[in-house]
């Protein structure tokens, strides 16, 4: 009678009291999943209010953007861009191979005097884009201006996203341009610089079978520093081989 009544009032006060328990955590649980999905989602909102120019020479325009994030204080952030540009693409970086007389494949690398750090870098032949200039023409005329290697027209492979160098201060990007040359051809046994005045470059074949080794080589011997994106590219097909 009363002691079972009593048991059952009991049993059912200690189930409500955990139903209630289980819907507190299930609605703090949902709501932490949902503010944390809508934060994923979204993510922080970033609103520009305008650029300014700072400064312009001939090559370059230093600049200044303000944004905010959420309803954080303007940000006032400095960079650079290019006066040249004439579309979406600053230049190309070439990626040339030169298949030899024995049939032996090698990377086309250049050592480039950079005045901002006072020494010769290791780099790809590069270049800007002349105005209503193809990708691939570039590609081909700044290989030749920069190593006179005469590349194949129909090897060029060019369908790469664009770069962007170094995005934390520059606007700056290129579209990488595989080209492969017949070391063969009488041009491309005695190839011929056709440089600016300003440019001082040297030429160095670098084996695809050891390019990193052959890179440090180069890089020790001649006190050459190194390009970022092409040390990466040659770190990047080691741990491939």
């Amino acid at each position: 009678g009363k002691f079972w009544k009593k048991g059952k009032m009991k049993l059912g006060l200690e189930i409500w009291k955990q139903s209630k328990v289980v819907n507190s955590v299930i609605s703090v649980s949902q709501f932490r999943f949902s503010k944390m999905d809508s934060s994923t989602q979204d993510g922080p909102k970033v609103r520009e209010r305008t650029r300014e120019l700072v400064h312009e020479e001939k090559w370059l325009r230093f600049k200044k953007v303000f944004y905010t994030v959420d309803n954080s204080p303007e940000v006032t952030y400095e960079y650079f861009e290019r006066t040249t540009r004439k579309g979406e693409i600053d230049g190309v970086e070439v990626i040339p191979i030169l298949k030899d007389e024995e049939g032996k494949e090698k990377l086309v690398m250049i050592a480039n005097y950079r005045a901002p750090v006072g020494k010769f870098c290791l780099e790809f032949p590069a270049g800007l884009i002349d105005e209503g200039e193809e990708i691939a023409h570039s590609a081909l005329r700044e290989l030749e201006e920069e190593t006179g290697y005469k590349g194949d027209p129909d090897s060029v492979k060019a369908d790469y996203p664009a770069l962007y160098i170094d995005a934390h201060k520059s606007t700056e990007n290129t579209i990488p341009v595989r080209v492969h040359i017949d070391g063969t051809l009488e041009d491309n046994k005695n190839p011929k610089q056709k440089l600016e005045a300003e440019e001082v470059i040297k030429i160095h074949l670098v084996s695809l079978d050891s390019p990193l080794a052959d890179l440090t080589r180069l890089a020790k011997e001649h006190d050459y520093c190194y390009d970022a994106k092409v040390y990466m590219m040659l770190m990047g097909m080691q741990f491939k081989m």
